[in-house]
């Protein structure tokens, strides 16, 4: 339970927007609509101000990166990093994951007006991974910086489909049947769609004139294993507050290898660990950062995820 001094903390830390009080009655709503049906809508959680401000940075940043999907906003701007602990989100996730979510997966996305898209129907990380899986493993946030609508390709959902247990396996005959009963997810910019990661669900295609605008965060329960790991914040930001620095996976399980008394008489694993000993913080860092990409990229194209739309 919150205490007064966690309350101050948690004040303090947002600058960048403000934080409407949401009562334990109205995540629990949220919550029971979200486990019945997969998703809900919480609307006008952000201003206009907030949005213009939001929006314009991530064309921004996306403009200078030349990308249409802006990897780890939270290390580009603090205004990113402060989304992606709103204590809405955090408490609603919790309420849902059964524990303390942790951030898995952060960026921006922008679709392009006319733009093709193919129809393809999946859940997220890890229930992709598995033949079956449970229902309350990981969270999808969308912060919409737009109007969600049926014309401009908001993100469609088939209401329920997280308690299938098991993922879309995009057969024509497949994807027929769902689109009969899949919905929209349609709302105001400034409100956040919350929708259970093992929900089958799919970018639509934008049809109009302009771009379509969001932000896409994703939880974990503190049980289960990242898509990415989002601590670079910690060490960028420094002297974040706790529940910052828990959700960003400062505490997080992390697998690591494991070396057996015959592999340390082993001389290559003795000259790698003591080149590993001796360079600098921010050059094995680096290192982490580039394997971690590549085994990224490999993981995308292994699963088929290359070059499929966004959300």
């Amino acid at each position: 339970m919150k205490t007064m001094q966690d309350q101050i903390i948690e004040d303090k830390f947002f600058k960048e927007i403000k934080i409407k009080n949401f009562s334990k009655e109205n995540i629990l709503f949220f919550s029971r609509e979200l486990n019945k049906n997969g998703n809900t809508i919480v609307p006008n959680v952000l201003s206009e101000k907030e949005i213009n401000k939001i929006k314009n940075l991530l064309i921004k940043k996306s403009k200078e990166k030349n990308t249409l999907r802006l990897a780890t906003p939270e290390l580009e701007h603090r205004i990113f990093l402060e989304l992606a602990v709103h204590p809405l989100f955090l408490r609603l996730w919790r309420e849902c994951l059964g524990g303390a979510p942790i951030l898995s997966h952060y960026d921006g996305n922008i679709i392009p007006p006319n733009s093709e898209s193919i129809l393809w129907w999946h859940t997220d990380h890890p229930t992709m991974l598995l033949d079956k899986y449970q229902e309350n493993v990981v969270g999808q946030t969308i912060i919409m910086l737009d109007d969600f609508t049926e014309d401009n390709g908001a993100t469609k959902i088939l209401p329920g489909s997280h308690k299938k247990g098991f993922s879309p396996n995009n057969s024509e005959k497949s994807i027929k049947e769902i689109e009969t009963s899949a919905t929209t997810i349609c709302g105001k910019k400034g409100s956040i769609s919350f929708t259970m990661g093992g929900t089958w669900h799919t970018a639509g295609i934008n049809k109009t004139k302009n771009p379509r605008s969001s932000l896409v965060i994703m939880y974990v329960a503190p049980h289960v294993v990242r898509n990415h790991d989002l601590t670079r914040a910690i060490s960028q930001y420094k002297n974040l507050p706790l529940f910052v620095e828990e959700a960003l996976g400062s505490s997080a399980w992390v697998s690591l290898p494991r070396i057996n008394s015959i592999d340390t008489k082993n001389i290559i694993f003795r000259i790698f660990g003591k080149l590993i000993s001796i360079m600098p913080s921010n050059l094995v860092e680096y290192l982490n950062i580039q394997i971690t990409l590549r085994r990224s990229q490999e993981r995308r194209k292994k699963w088929g995820y290359e070059g499929k739309g966004s959300n």
